[in-house]
């Protein structure tokens, strides 16, 4: 496969090397889940039952379960930014991949010391990282 495919009950990718990844949980971009109580083994195999639909001609068995902290911050929104000692910076979300383009589009001239057109501080606002300085 050479793309993410999305579908209503799993989201699967292909590695460079053949390897199938796909998180165990269903619809993972609404999981909100803070807490693993069922066994990971057992979400694998209804990972790989899923997969398995998709993929009928194809016999897969699971390597291994592996887990993977999102980094979702906290207010859920992307951090794009300036965010500590002078040339550091933060590009920090969930969908990172389909965000890319304009977190580039913001943050590049950030680090590049250049000045943001009005329309891209306009878009840069709400994501700084100093929305979490109290005081």
């Amino acid at each position: 496969m050479q793309h993410i495919l999305v579908t209503p009950g799993q989201e699967v990718r292909q590695d460079a090397q053949g390897h199938i990844w796909a998180p165990t949980a269903a619809n993972h971009q609404s999981d909100d889940t803070e807490e693993i109580t069922t066994r990971p083994d057992l979400l694998a195999d209804a990972a790989l039952v899923r997969l398995q639909s998709m993929l009928p001609d194809h016999p897969l068995v699971w390597d291994r379960v592996m887990l993977a902290a999102r980094p979702v911050p906290q207010d859920g929104l992307p951090v794009i930014g300036a965010c500590g000692p002078a040339g550091l910076f933060a590009a920090v979300m969930h969908s990172g991949v389909t965000l890319a383009a304009i977190t580039a589009e913001l943050l590049a001239p950030q680090v590049m010391n250049a000045t943001l057109s009005n329309a891209q501080s306009a878009l840069a606002a709400p994501f700084t990282p100093d929305r979490f300085q109290s005081g």
